[in-house]
């Protein structure tokens, strides 16, 4: 009985932490809990007078395969996609998702860092590299992720989160001729 107790409780600790914020398939924080973030990381840039970017990636074909493999395919990519993303861009920055399909980075350097550029290329390399979603008739099927990028750094006249979200996620969506497509 205390077993099923403390299982009881702990589901429902996971459930109001849910409730608050965080993405159910990655964990990750998304609607007001993610703006809140950003919001936060700038204000931090701000006092430390370091430069901030914020970075959008778009995840195009998100629910192609969800005919063939099923509806629950969705929530695999996007739980590989998050941890390729935290390994690439690291725990001491912020990222989210803005909703399913458009995961959000903000970076914070300073001014004379290439941080940004070469977390750009580290998400470039890992974020297109074919994966594997397992379906409901536990076969397995590849999945070759396409994404846009956008990024937008931070000054102080264009310090609102949400604006600076939008922005980058609408730069994410525009196809970029000096760049291969994704």
């Amino acid at each position: 009985l205390g077993l099923r107790r403390d299982r009881a409780n702990r589901q429902l600790e996971r459930l109001a932490a849910l409730a608050q914020g965080a993405d159910a398939a990655t964990g990750l924080p998304h609607r007001s809990v993610l703006l809140s973030k950003v919001d936060d990381a700038i204000w931090r840039s701000a006092r430390m007078n370091q430069e901030c970017t914020v970075i959008c990636l778009h995840l195009q074909n998100l629910y192609e395969l969800a005919e063939i493999v099923g509806h629950h395919a969705d929530q695999q990519i996007l739980s590989a996609m998050s941890a390729r993303i935290r390994r690439s861009v690291g725990f001491r920055h912020v990222v989210g998702l803005y909703h399913p399909r458009c995961f959000v980075v903000v970076i914070s350097t300073d001014a004379k860092s290439r941080l940004v550029e070469k977390t750009l290329q580290r998400l470039r390399y890992l974020m297109t590299k074919p994966l594997q979603v397992r379906g409901l008739d536990d076969g397995i099927h590849p999945f070759v992720p396409r994404f846009g990028f956008g990024s937008v750094k931070v000054t102080a006249d264009n310090a609102d989160p949400a604006s600076l979200v939008d922005q980058a996620e609408r730069l994410s969506l525009v196809p970029h001729p000096d760049r291969p497509p994704h």
